[in-house]
């Protein structure tokens, strides 16, 4: 990827007289800065600066784990070097230029490059100076202007050394040199002061000899405040500064090296420090030390340790290729193993093999980018039983990863079980129970009708459901029925309401409804729960016995029911006009009311003996009304029967012949 002379273009003798200056080992730390320094600006963790000729390619300086030395057919070189502009590739797999070369697709996997030409004053490319990274990214406009300068202060600084070494050079030509060499470094020194990466030096002593303008502001001191001090007083543990100023004496290169500092205000910045020693003779002259602040991701990352931690849920990071990248805390708790037993195997080891098929059927649509709304499955644990979990997924196709939460519904899923089997037992019960059986929803609709009840109307369970059911209900009797319905449901009330539903033969029948509200164990309100019963054969003997009583009620003669132990337990009206008593005065006294004490008890005597001989006894009876007045009732008296056949009451029927009796007495005498 790196810009490079193409093949029909071999390099000329000037710039070969550059590749042998360039070579001298004594650049080689202002390489080794400038890479540095790109890495810092740009925010990756890859950098090189490469040199070319018409054959290879040389990785001059690195910092990132790669090769030193690619030929130019093997590394990223196919792009010609045209202008002095950034080459960026935000994303390699994108770009098809680049997508299947090796350094994309195998180790180290760049995503990302911006690489800019290292082109001479007369237009000879040298080389590139480039960063990488191994996730796509986008530069900020000052990061590419940056990198293009410190391209441009490379070119300048070879260009001088160059001119210098050249000995046989007139002495003017020289001493003009000389006066160029520190303008361009104060260009330099002007960069980094202004630059937006924080920088600074220390001396062998822990001393700080030098900061830019960014530590500073990073670390809201002035000059005099951090400047000639030691740089232990920054830093917020104290073994961490002795570790890196041992690493450095040692001649250490710190790479991404994490630590805290102390800011004025108290608060502490975390940093990743990328340094190295300046050495000359064998002696410490100073660390070139880049400060770059992560403290922003530093509390992203610790956040979302924090809900990884905390939560309840099952929450991971898997990869396409089915191993766990990382576990929350609750996930070993759960499954009961280690978090190295789950990470190195793969996850489908603990899937359960009924469910092996499916999960692998989720894989592929998250590959294809789809995410898992709601899924499935039962993962093994450690004690060998199994849990169900219900996962939601989404997956990042370009990084090959998927983030995961499952919840445990191994409780759930018992319950539930429990339930359907509950309602399987009541749907049971229900389908061989003597009544017909519904059930509705919070929503007022019908959603369970046992078998009877299918039997009953004929019709199929599923166009019962809903309202279907009221297509049987007798026209005259819907409104009624309705309203009986949604005002109990809505005051959430016990109802009773009779209405006439359609038979499978076409007949009408009288149905008695009763319906009750019904409550979850929590008490939520979870609809209602009704029987029913054909009352067809009781209206009909209501209506029967209606008759009768309107019969009873407007016969001339009067009727006494009596118990078995001769009390009255009804009379109708000619039993009051008769005998001069109202029902309420004769309800449960005996009919001796009515007749003088000594008779009573032998008429109820010759009474019994002759029904329990022919079921019936017929005759005259004297009585004496309320009033006093004495008459004469010719009187038929026959047994009343329940269904097993036993005497249960007796009526008496009784005709007024008081008058007919005393004209037969006048016309006797």
């Amino acid at each position: 990827m790196a810009a490079a002379i193409g093949a029909d273009e071999p390099a000329k003798p000037a710039a070969q007289n550059y590749y042998k200056r360039i070579i001298d080992a004594e650049l080689q730390q202002a390489f080794n800065d400038v890479t540095a320094l790109a890495a810092q600006i740009c925010e990756t963790p890859m950098a090189l600066t490469t040199l070319i000729d018409s054959n290879c390619q040389w990785c001059k300086s690195t910092l990132g784990d790669y090769e030193t030395s690619i030929s130019q057919n093997t590394f990223l070189s196919s792009h010609r070097i045209e202008s002095a502009e950034v080459l960026v590739v935000q994303d390699t797999l994108a770009d098809q230029r680049f997508a299947t070369n090796p350094l994309v697709t195998a180790e180290p996997h760049i995503r990302f490059y911006a690489g800019v030409p290292l082109i001479t004053s007369d237009g000879y490319p040298l080389g590139t100076l480039a960063v990488m990274d191994q996730v796509p990214k986008q530069l900020q406009p000052q990061q590419l202007a940056g990198l293009q300068a410190l391209s441009r202060q490379l070119i300048s600084q070879l260009e001088l050394k160059q001119q210098l070494a050249d000995l046989q050079q007139p002495q003017p030509e020289n001493q003009g040199l000389e006066n160029e060499l520190p303008q361009v470094d104060q260009e330099l020194l002007d960069f980094l002061e202004n630059g937006c990466v924080g920088l600074h030096c220390v001396d062998s002593n822990g001393i700080i000899l030098w900061a830019n303008q960014a530590e500073l502001d990073l670390l809201g001191y002035n000059t005099q405040e951090y400047i000639g001090h030691h740089i232990a007083e920054f830093y917020s543990e104290q073994e961490v500064i002795d570790d890196i100023l041992a690493r450095l004496t040692a001649k250490e290169t710190l790479k991404n090296y994490e630590a805290s500092l102390l800011c004025k205000d108290g608060s502490i910045r975390h940093v990743l420090i990328n340094s190295n020693v300046l050495w000359k003779n064998g002696k410490f002259v100073h660390t070139r030390c880049f400060t770059r602040d992560i403290t922003e991701w530093k509390r992203i990352q610790e956040e979302r340790d924090r809900f990884f931690d905390l939560s309840l849920d099952l929450l991971c990071i898997a990869g396409f290729d089915g191993y766990f990248k990382r576990l929350s805390p609750s996930f070993t708790s759960s499954l009961g193993y280690t978090e190295g037993e789950l990470t190195n195997t793969t996850f489908f080891n603990f899937v359960h093999p009924d469910d092996q098929e499916p999960t692998r059927t989720e894989m592929e649509k998250l590959r294809s980018g789809i995410p898992t709304v709601y899924f499935e499955n039962r993962y093994r644990c450690q004690d060998g039983s199994y849990k169900w979990l219900a996962w939601a997924s989404y997956p990042v196709v370009k990084d090959g990863l998927i983030y995961a939460i499952a919840r445990d519904i191994t409780e759930a899923k018992h319950k539930q079980a429990t339930l359907e089997e509950s309602e399987a037992r009541f749907r049971m019960m229900a389908d061989h129970a003597p009544v017909m059986i519904w059930m509705s929803g919070t929503d007022k609709l019908y959603n369970f009708f046992n078998q009877l009840w299918l039997n009953f109307t004929g019709n199929t369970l599923e166009l019962e459901l809903g309202k279907g059911w009221a297509e049987g209900v007798h026209p005259d009797d819907l409104e009624r029925s309705f309203n009986t319905y949604i005002s109990a449901f809505d005051a959430r009330e016990n109802f009773r309401m009779e209405y006439r539903l359609r038979r499978r033969d076409g007949q009408y029948r009288w149905i008695l409804d009763i319906g009750t509200p019904r409550f979850t164990p929590n008490g939520d309100f979870a609809g209602y729960i009704g029987s029913c019963i054909d009352i067809t054969e009781r209206k009909q003997a209501e209506e029967a016995l209606r008759r009768q009583a309107l019969i009873v009620e407007s016969i001339f003669d009067g009727i006494i029911i009596t118990d078995l132990t001769g009390k009255i337990i009804d009379w109708n009206p000619a039993s009051a006009r008769i005998f001069g008593y109202t029902k309420a005065e004769v309800l449960g006294k005996t009919v001796g009311i009515l007749h003088r004490p000594e008779d009573a008890e032998v008429l109820t005597e010759q009474i019994i003996q002759e029904m329990t001989r022919s079921r019936r006894w017929s005759g005259k009876i004297d009585f004496i009304g309320k009033d006093g007045r004495c008459g004469v009732c010719e009187t038929v008296v026959v047994p009343l029967y329940d269904q097993q056949d036993n005497i249960v009451a007796t009526i008496g029927l009784n005709h007024d012949i008081t008058e007919q009796e005393q004209n037969q007495q006048q016309l006797y005498q």
